[in-house]
Formats: C-alpha cells, structure tokens, sequence
C-alpha cells in the first residue's frame, strides 16, 4: 500500500509514533486533540465509513503492531474483516472522544491503545455513536 503524505503529515507521523510508543497505558481522556484531530478520519461522523487509506490507517497499523502483532502475519491481518473492525472502532472512539469534548459530555476513560479491551459490535447506524462507545470501551 502506497501513501504519499505532506511534510506537516509527516511530522505529526513521527510525533504519533513517539507519543504511541512513550503513552502506551494511556485512556482516551489523556490524548490530545491535535491527536484526536489528526487519528480521525475525515467527515467520519457524518459518513460513518473507513477507508483503509490515508494517514489514519497508518498510524493504526502502527498501533496494531505496538500491541506485539507478529510481524509475519500482519500482511495478511490488515487484509481481514476483524482489521476492517478494529479500525471502525478506533475511528468511532475517536469521533466520540471528539463529540465528548465538543458538547462537554463526559464519557469513561478507556486504554485506546489496548486493542484486545476493543468489544466488536455490528456497524453502527448513524446516531448511535456514544453508545457505541460504551460498547467498545465496557470492559
């Protein structure tokens, strides 16, 4: 998969991995928004769709191979439905955690980086993005 990205993409690249790889214990209430931002697909909350494509799929690749991801198979996994659905649901934490600032909701904290804490609900429909959630972050 080839991505070509611009030089503020590639410095705030380099910046996620650091910061991913330094804060890995981190929840969702300790990542900053100029993260939050840029991790978050474009328009995902009006169109609730992901495109593996793009600097979000990248720094998620990055996250799935921080979670000790035998290098081996991680070709094949990110070809996979459960892949597809890990990062829907990075995506709608994301979109969450922005919405929560936004309208000053509070939402419970959850490790984002701990991609086996991910619950896998069905796709969701539109309106139901901090039940969804709930739902991905019950632990």
């Amino acid at each position: 998969m080839a991505i070509n990205f611009t030089s503020s993409e590639y410095k705030l690249i380099l910046w996620s991995f650091d910061y991913i790889r330094d804060n890995f214990d981190i929840t969702t209430d300790q990542l900053p928004d100029i993260l939050v931002k840029f991790w978050t697909v474009p328009d995902f909350l009006t169109r609730l769709q992901c495109e593996n494509k793009g600097v979000q799929i990248f720094i998620f690749m990055f996250i799935v191979r921080m979670n000790r991801w035998p290098e081996e198979e991680m070709e094949e996994f990110i070809k996979s439905f459960q892949f597809s659905q890990l990062f829907y649901c990075f995506q709608v934490i994301l979109a969450a955690i922005s919405y929560s600032r936004e309208k000053n909701i509070p939402i419970p904290p959850f490790p984002i980086f701990d991609l086996e804490k991910y619950s896998l609900p069905g796709l969701c429909e539109e309106g139901q993005l901090l039940e969804y959630y709930e739902l991905i972050t019950r632990n």
